[in-house]
């Protein structure tokens, strides 16, 4: 290399390092090489009034090492993030109690199995048994397991900003209930053969996302996969509502709850006169919860082959222009853009109607 060009890069070099040190200086401050900040352990997402939140399960911050999962028993009162190491048969009463708020309770496959449904108590709480139960907490998980044969297999009373995912509730009177519960996120369950699938009673702003709800049963009434009773503003979207003795979805006396890329399908209403289209909403809350005037009634209309509605819901995201698939469905898409060219008319739900249809399931 030529002398004379060495000279001149070494010059530059110390040039170069004499005016970042002046420059330190000035500051007052020492030169420290470059800080990468250090990621934030895994927030719970917390609900949001958008039109599409974000409704995943819950994760474990990566800096808290797993629980080893323990041994429980009936009646046990979880304190902290458990993962449960056994199968309980339990019998009246509550099987698993959430005793504190920011937990998870993991039930790693295992399954929670009760007395059975107990008496028909619709559509007030059944408390006769309960798989797990989370009384005025927030911040909990609960799920990956199985609970079957109980009055209730998983209840949240009270309740906000918590999940229940990841869960089998089979064969209970509810498989999962929310009362007096707000922004918790109900996602991707599987909930089969339950006299009520998902029981929503003056519960609002939650989230029911990618489950899966089918094959309950009638019980005089019954058979419905997802329920609403006096519950406002919730997101209900990709979940599947398939062949319930009742209707996939019924809501009663609830209003600006948003409806959009569900799976409606072959679900089959048992058939109702009249006299029996209405109940006095007095019969739907708890005993001292909410005063409802004397008389007032819900028009609770049982014709549709899928849907019984009343209020001013959305059964379509006009955002996305996307809608629910009803498998009844009797339009056609002469465009061929998926989306049905005319709107599914909703029954009982004061001339809604989904004008997005689509023609094909979303899952």
């Amino acid at each position: 290399m030529n002398l004379t060009r060495w000279n001149s890069m070494a010059v530059s070099v110390l040039l170069i390092g004499a005016i970042a040190t002046l420059a330190c200086a000035a500051e007052g401050a020492t030169p420290t090489a470059t800080t990468v900040p250090t990621p934030l352990d895994t927030v719970r997402p917390t609900p949001t009034p958008t039109r599409v939140p974000t409704a995943t399960p819950t994760e474990q911050p990566t800096s808290t090492p797993t629980p080893t999962p323990r041994t429980l028993s009936c009646g046990d009162t979880i304190t902290s993030d458990t993962v449960l190491a056994n199968d309980l048969t339990c019998g009246e009463g509550i099987a698993l109690i959430i005793g504190a708020d920011d937990i998870r309770l993991d039930l790693a496959g295992h399954t929670l199995s009760g007395p059975g449904r107990g008496p028909w108590v619709w559509p007030r709480r059944a408390t006769t048994s309960i798989a797990v139960f989370a009384g005025r907490r927030t911040g909990v998980w609960i799920g990956n397991g199985n609970v079957t044969r109980f009055s209730t297999g998983v209840l949240l009373e009270g309740t906000t900003d918590s999940e229940v995912s990841l869960l089998a509730a089979t064969d209970n009177f509810y498989g999962i209930y929310l009362i007096e519960a707000t922004e918790n996120r109900i996602t991707d369950n599987f909930v089969r053969k339950n006299t009520y699938g998902i029981h929503l009673q003056m519960s609002n702003s939650n989230f029911i996302v990618g489950n899966e709800s089918f094959n309950n049963l009638y019980q005089s009434p019954g058979g419905y996969g997802l329920n609403l009773i006096l519950s406002d503003g919730n997101e209900v979207r990709d979940n599947v509502m398939e062949a319930n003795v009742n209707q996939g979805i019924w809501i009663v006396a609830s209003k600006n709850n948003l409806i959009f890329r569900n799976d409606l399908i072959n679900n089959r209403p048992n058939g109702m006169d009249e006299t029996s289209q209405y109940m006095r909403l007095e019969e739907t809350v708890e005993d001292g919860r909410e005063e409802v005037p004397e008389g007032l009634l819900s028009p609770m209309e049982m014709v549709d082959r899928l849907v019984a509605a009343t209020g001013a819901n959305e059964w379509y995201n006009s955002d996305l222009k996307e809608g629910n698939y009803w498998s009844d469905y009797e339009g056609v898409d002469a465009d061929g853009d998926g989306i049905g060219d005319t709107p599914h008319l909703i029954s009982g739900s004061r001339e809604a109607e989904d004008i997005y249809p689509s023609v094909n399931p979303y899952r």
